[in-house]
């Protein structure tokens, strides 16, 4: 019996993550994911307390990732310094475009499909919480004059790689394309990301 309830759960699952990628969550009919799905819509709640309870549990593999990374990143904040070579620098943005190839339908279903359920901010959210973190570390580097980044440098880079990531959704960019493009950018950064981080205490003034 349970083989059977789980089987019903993982057709309407499939049915609903299609739905919700052609329509959208506001637009999605639980009706209609029911038909779909060949049942009925009373049943959907046997399994579901909502629509967007059932839209949660679809783009919750692609958020905890996140999430546990975050985690990881706050734990190992205390032993961070910023002298990332190159290598180490192209082994995490690996990890990164494997993340995203993995989970390209639900961030596309978090970017760009989400708006009208509980979560339509939620690429802002993460990037205020990302802007947090490196806030955050980067007040403690400056406290050793190791470095000294402005609060809205910080927000404005972790907007910039969040944007990078939903470029890549829209244009459905391929595996091999991602991995060429942040390598380009990697390329392109890396050099000037030390030399903000290493900057001094001179500040631009106006030219009278």
């Amino acid at each position: 019996m349970q083989v059977k309830k789980d089987k019903v759960k993982e057709k309407i699952l499939q049915v609903a993550k299609k739905e919700f990628r052609n329509q959208g969550f506001l637009n999605t009919s639980m009706r209609t994911i029911a038909e779909k799905s060949e049942v009925t819509t009373s049943n959907i709640y046997n399994y579901f307390e909502n629509k967007n309870s059932l839209f949660r549990e679809i783009i919750d593999p692609a958020i905890s990732k996140i999430d546990q990374t975050l985690l990881f990143l706050e734990k190992e904040s205390g032993s961070w310094q910023p002298t990332l070579n190159i290598d180490q620098l192209k082994k995490q943005i690996i990890k990164l475009v494997k993340f995203i190839d993995t989970y390209r339908e639900e961030l596309d279903l978090i970017f760009f499909k989400s708006w009208g359920s509980e979560i339509p901010d939620i690429k802002d959210r993460y990037i205020e919480r990302f802007t947090e973190y490196y806030d955050t570390l980067f007040t403690k580097l400056k406290k050793d004059k190791t470095t000294n980044l402005s609060p809205f440098f910080i927000h404005n880079m972790c907007s910039f790689y969040a944007n990078i990531v939903t470029e890549f959704i829209m244009h459905k960019t391929s595996y091999e394309d991602m991995l060429q493009y942040s390598n380009e950018i990697l390329i392109f950064a890396y050099s000037g990301h030390r030399s903000v981080l290493q900057q001094n205490s001179e500040r631009l003034t106006t030219i009278e």
